[in-house]
């Protein structure tokens, strides 16, 4: 879980991004406005650069909306928060162990691809988690809850132990 607190540069960049596209603007055009290039201006929009509160200021003014706006913790569509779960999944040690390339993720890659890549890995990691030994932990764990409400939580051999460990202390 993320810090909702904490800035995250890949959520202001898909914000920045949404705001942009929304007012028709290129990165070159929207660099004109706030005097940064198009490259730099990419990076942000990608999570890779972390921008100064002053070129915040700048772009939310460009762009014609509140800075609270771009800096709002969640992604502001469906489609950037499945780009940014994706960014994020390819991160992961458990993916990165699969060998596969890295998905780069265009304008032109279905939503379907996301949701797919998404999905896929969220049952990966589940079932990742179920494991034989953590099944076979939790059929004992659940025995030993039944043994337990069949004797009212009483074993004998526990009583034996605590009377004397009470009495060896004089209580």
């Amino acid at each position: 879980m993320t810090d909702r607190t904490a800035f995250d540069p890949l959520v202001f960049g898909r914000r920045l991004r949404h705001h942009r596209n929304e007012r028709g603007l290129t990165l070159a055009q929207l660099g004109e406005r706030v005097d940064r290039r198009a490259s730099y201006l990419s990076m942000v929009e990608n999570g890779k650069r972390e921008p100064k509160l002053s070129l915040v200021d700048a772009l939310a003014a460009a762009l014609d909306v509140p800075t609270a706006d771009l800096l709002e913790p969640e992604a502001p569509d469906r489609r950037s928060e499945l780009e940014i779960a994706v960014e994020r999944i390819q991160q992961e040690p458990l993916y990165r162990s699969l060998g596969l390339p890295d998905l780069k993720v265009t304008a032109g890659t279905p939503d379907e691809i996301l949701e797919h890549v998404v999905g896929l890995y969220g049952e990966l990691t589940r079932r990742r988690a179920a494991t034989p030994a953590v099944e076979e932990a939790r059929r004992a764990n659940a025995d030993l809850r039944v043994e337990m409400r069949e004797r009212d939580n009483h074993f004998a051999t526990i009583e034996e132990i605590a009377t004397d460990a009470l009495a060896a202390v004089g209580y």
